[in-house]
């Protein structure tokens, strides 16, 4: 393993998961990883994992299809935690990947009923016609 570890310049953990990735293993004991990874630990391998399949997260806009799933899955389960929903959106919405951050932000920032969406007040509202602030 050495050897591979020392090839065009990549750490030796981005070739064990191009290793993994490449013979469509499956990533399940994170001990059995890190021994392939010298000085590293199974968690820190699955941080490692993690990590870098959020930054290949999908970075678009939300699509209707995707809302209306999100909507779904919240509705159904509540809102669990988030890594789970994103898992559970992803295996119905082939090809997209959210992270559990996206859709926590999604439901909180977009879709979630309890959100007040009233038109913000204009400050001449508040002033009133004359230029200064009216007495009561």
């Amino acid at each position: 393993m050495d050897s591979i570890c020392r090839n065009r310049g990549l750490s030796c953990i981005q070739l064990v998961f191009r290793r993994v990735t490449l013979h469509k293993q499956s990533l399940t004991d994170w001990e059995d990883v890190a021994m392939l990874v010298p000085g590293r630990t199974g968690s820190q391998c699955r941080y490692r994992w993690l990590s870098d399949q959020a930054r290949k997260a999908k970075k678009m806009p939300w699509s209707e299809k995707e809302d209306i799933l999100l909507r779904n899955i919240v509705n159904k389960e509540g809102s669990k935690p988030w890594t789970l929903v994103a898992q559970e959106l992803n295996k119905v919405s082939p090809g997209v990947e959210r992270t559990g951050k996206q859709c926590r932000e999604r439901w909180r920032n977009h879709l979630d009923p309890g959100i007040t969406k009233y038109p913000w007040i204009s400050i001449k509202h508040l002033i009133g016609t004359h230029g200064r602030m009216r007495r009561t």
